[in-house]
């Protein structure tokens, strides 16, 4: 018992030892303020505008990425055009004895581009998909299916938006002077 606990304070010395060693490494939080004016990733991405998308699966997306991009609102004079296209499928798994599917894979798939104010120059591009599953009841039971599918699509969209906008983020870090 006592040797697991000096094993156990050792460990807490060289770990506390360790500190000063990580924090030389150059790691800066992706959202601290940084740069000569003060400035944060935040700050950039809150002045990219983002272009609407068609149908109500990009208006979904279109909300999800304003909330992480830019929540207090598209800027009016922005400096990067963000536009979108999305595609969507879905992929049949699980069949019953009468080769109907029991499970289903909704698979969304994202190519962005983060435009210049000109919005002519591509500066980044990127692809993003997500895919997420659901159970496809019997034929009695068609409303819990279609719920089930609108989670999902919610879901992957998330996930899209989640990953469009980290990735943003990564890119207007390093852009940073």
């Amino acid at each position: 018992m006592v040797k697991r606990s000096r094993r156990g304070a050792i460990l807490t010395i060289g770990a506390l030892a360790a500190l000063p060693l990580l924090s030389a490494c150059g790691f800066t939080p992706l959202h601290a303020k940084r740069g000569s004016d003060g400035s944060s990733v935040n700050d950039r991405l809150a002045s990219v505008g983002i272009d609407p998308l068609s149908d109500r699966n990009g208006q979904m997306l279109h909300n999800f990425l304003r909330d992480r991009i830019n929540p207090q609102g598209q800027p009016g004079d922005p400096e990067y055009i963000l536009r979108v296209d999305l595609r969507e499928s879905t992929q049949e798994l699980a069949l019953r004895k009468d080769e109907t599917a029991r499970r289903a894979n909704l698979i969304v798939r994202a190519r962005f581009a983060l435009y210049d104010k000109s919005g002519r120059n591509v500066i980044y591009r990127g692809n993003s998909q997500a895919t997420s599953g659901y159970s496809i009841l019997a034929l009695e039971e068609e409303y819990g299916t279609l719920v089930a599918e609108r989670d999902a699509r919610r879901r992957a969209l998330t996930v899209v938006a989640d990953e469009i906008s980290q990735r943003l983020a990564v890119f207007l870090s390093r852009d940073e002077g």
